[in-house]
């Protein structure tokens, strides 16, 4: 086999193993900060980034309950704000998006990325 046509077969491997899907809003003067619903699964991974070409990014995640459970600000140089997280229960979560400073305006993107828990058995001997 070609070495080409494994990396393929590896890349079609992986690209199966998770979803992805992406939110695409306007923080304006009139919305300095903006909330996204989604439905989490307990166990799964979630990797939520936000990128803007505009300003810097930041992201905040909150329980059905109203508790922050993560947040992420940009102090440094970068525009992107990333969150790792693994759900705890089943149920709505709230990701809210801003700029670091809460004056910026302008177009981002949220993508989400999820990776399912895995069932991994011991192996038997």
């Amino acid at each position: 086999m070609q070495l080409w046509e494994c990396v393929e077969r590896l890349r079609r491997k992986a690209s199966e193993s998770y979803s992805k899907s992406e939110i695409k809003d306007v923080l304006n003067r009139n919305n300095r900060q903006r909330s996204h619903w989604i439905k989490m699964s307990v166990g799964t991974t979630y990797v939520i980034e936000m990128t803007s070409l505009e300003y810097k990014s930041c992201l905040q995640l909150e329980n059905y309950h109203d508790e922050v459970i993560a947040q992420n600000n940009q102090n440094g140089s970068q525009k992107n704000s990333r969150i790792e997280f693994v759900a705890t229960s089943d149920g709505p979560y709230r990701i809210t998006a801003t700029s670091a400073n809460q004056t910026a305006s302008g177009a981002y993107r949220i993508t989400i990325h999820e990776f399912p828990a895995r069932n991994e058995t011991t192996p038997s001997r």
